[in-house]
């Protein structure tokens, strides 16, 4: 049976693929009591009790604001650290 992690790890991969979570470095970020927004990986809400991670990111022409669970940010930074350290033909 797949963990958590895994099940978040392989979700990462794909959302950052499919370019819906960028990997570029963040313009800043903040941590917080959750808000109750949709976590930017698992669309599940940042509850009360639990960090929310609120990260500016870079657009052309904007700045995006990615939320998440602190797992979440956890798991989505180990997968860009993958995706950059990849040999450009790995699949």
């Amino acid at each position: 049976m797949a963990s958590i992690d895994d099940e978040l790890g392989r979700l990462a991969k794909q959302r950052i693929q499919a370019g819906e979570l960028p990997c570029d470095p963040e313009r800043r970020m903040w941590g917080s009591r959750g808000s109750g927004a949709l976590c930017s990986l698992c669309g599940r809400p940042i509850r009360h009790e639990e960090v929310e991670y609120e990260i500016e990111m870079p657009e052309e022409g904007a700045e995006r604001v990615l939320r998440l669970h602190l797992a979440c940010h956890s798991v989505w930074q180990a997968e860009c650290m993958r995706a950059r350290d990849a040999p450009a033909n790995a699949h």
